[in-house]
């Protein structure tokens, strides 16, 4: 948490190992904002709980996504429920998913910057964690 009492400031896991893991040898840390993710080294996909190289005509498979957990009543009341359409075009995959909780988080990120009232705790005293 910033002095402010709104803000946060990103650590940086990747520079302590005590601070990620990583399990495989061929893994990389690579910082995100308030975490980090493991990502293969190049050329190499994450196959079988193990980063390696594609065997020839071998393709990269596609990721599983997990099973969104449970959410409780107050997330449901306080949520945003996005519908796709079943009939639209719209594929909704790995890559889709990831590049979207990204943007997500930085359009979040920006308005409760600017909006610190409205993101914040109702009592004035007390901080956002």
């Amino acid at each position: 948490m910033r002095e402010d009492g709104y803000d946060c400031q990103d650590i940086n896991e990747c520079v302590d190992e005590d601070l990620y893991n990583c399990t495989d040898e061929f893994h990389k840390c690579v910082n995100t904002l308030g975490s980090y993710r493991c990502e293969c080294d190049q050329d190499l996909y994450f196959i079988d709980g193990k980063c390696r190289g594609l065997a020839k005509n071998e393709t990269i498979p596609e990721p599983v996504l997990p099973t969104p957990r449970v959410a409780s009543t107050k997330e449901r009341e306080q949520g945003v429920q996005i519908s796709i359409l079943p009939n639209s075009a719209f594929k909704w995959d790995f890559q889709t998913d990831k590049s979207f909780k990204e943007k997500l988080a930085s359009i979040t990120t920006n308005y409760c910057g600017k909006n610190k009232k409205k993101c914040a705790l109702k009592e004035e005293t007390r901080q956002r964690r």
